[in-house]
């Protein structure tokens, strides 16, 4: 149940449009990554959507995000892309969920180990050093042969760092160099994601891994907004010249300024830092004045805004990408911020 009217309002037949539009732009398998809530349009529902579109395969960072996905029925294959402690792959097993192997030393531990039967990709760290087995370790080739004897070694792939065109044609040869050199016949080799999938054209990998490109548009015409995020004006006043809004009265009024108040504030990942941005009412910008606080922000408006009307933070007015460069920040962050208290609605 939710009384609330602050809604993040999820367009699913967008959702799908942007799935087959990658399919489309870059002719080949779409991994739609789904972690960290499915950037906080929710997980279940999100991949409900594409496992209705038969998706080849979901991504997640974590084993308890695929567990979480298994437990409410998601039968299509899940690659976990992040590390995954050796204790834990039985569990990965049961559910028939792929993992990434991230270092030499994991793949070594695997083969001393009484496992069998894993889902494996081999992640390969061309430029991130972050997680990854390193270019040309020689370590690799005689690994995969042997651990391929008990183990299902299912993919390989990559991250890139940089969306510059020189360095990621730079960074994509050397992967691919390396893992021609491996010498084995992977099912999977994927490599680019949202932003670089539209920059580089090949035809040695099998499939893009899409997150950020689903959600919001952004990256190409072709996409189309998913998300807005929408709540109300729920009480209307006057203050007089020389009154102050919110904690430590950062905002003075100088002439008689009508203040609405909109029950959406920290508590639901609007940052305090956000009191520079606009929300918009019947299509008008307003600016928030004051400090946001945990449960509420006020906004400076005028004799056009009642009680009730609705009121957009992004949306129709203002995508998720111009919001996040007003925070100085990216897309990616401001939706994975939003909290479990907003509800997400699906049309």
């Amino acid at each position: 149940m939710n009384t609330r009217s602050t809604i993040l309002e999820v367009d699913t037949v967008a959702l799908v449009h942007n799935y087959k539009t990658y399919e489309k732009l870059t002719q080949k398998d779409v991994y739609a990554v789904v972690k960290a809530n499915a950037y906080g349009l929710g997980m279940i529902k999100v991949a409900e959507v594409f496992e209705s579109e038969n998706v080849t395969m979901l991504c997640v960072a974590t084993l308890d995000e695929a567990l979480e996905l298994r437990e409410a029925k998601i039968k299509t294959p899940i690659l976990v892309m992040g590390y995954t402690p050796l204790d834990s792959f039985h569990l990965a097993k049961e559910s028939s969920i792929h993992l990434t192997i991230t270092s030499i030393e994991q793949l070594e531990a695997i083969k001393m180990s009484s496992l069998t039967d894993l889902l494996l990709h081999l992640k390969i760290n061309t430029s991130m050093n972050r997680l990854g087995i390193e270019l040309n370790d020689e370590r690799l080739k005689p690994l995969i042969h042997h651990v391929s004897k008990t183990h299902s070694i299912e993919g390989i792939f990559t991250h890139f760092a940089i969306n510059e065109m020189t360095a990621l044609a730079s960074a994509f040869q050397l992967f691919k160099n390396y893992v021609i050199s491996l010498d084995f016949s992977f099912k999977s080799i994927h490599a680019k994601s949202s932003k670089n999938s539209l920059m580089l054209s090949e035809d040695f990998t099998t499939a893009v891994r899409i997150g950020i490109g689903l959600y919001d548009n952004d990256l190409h015409e072709a996409l189309k907004p998913v998300v807005r995020l929408v709540s109300e004006v729920v009480a209307l006043r006057t203050i007089q010249s020389g009154e102050t809004v919110g904690y430590n009265g950062i905002f003075a009024a100088h002439t008689p300024t009508k203040i609405a108040t909109i029950p959406i504030g920290y508590g639901d990942g609007i940052l305090r830092s956000d009191k520079q941005q606009n929300v918009f009412i019947n299509n008008v910008a307003y600016p928030i004045v004051g400090n946001v606080c945990m449960d509420q922000l006020m906004v400076m408006v005028d004799d056009r805004v009642s009680d009730h009307d609705e009121v957009e933070l992004f949306g129709h007015n203002q995508s998720v990408e111009a919001y996040a460069l007003k925070r100085d920040t990216i897309n990616y962050e401001v939706l994975t911020l939003l909290s479990q208290r907003i509800q997400r609605v699906y049309k």
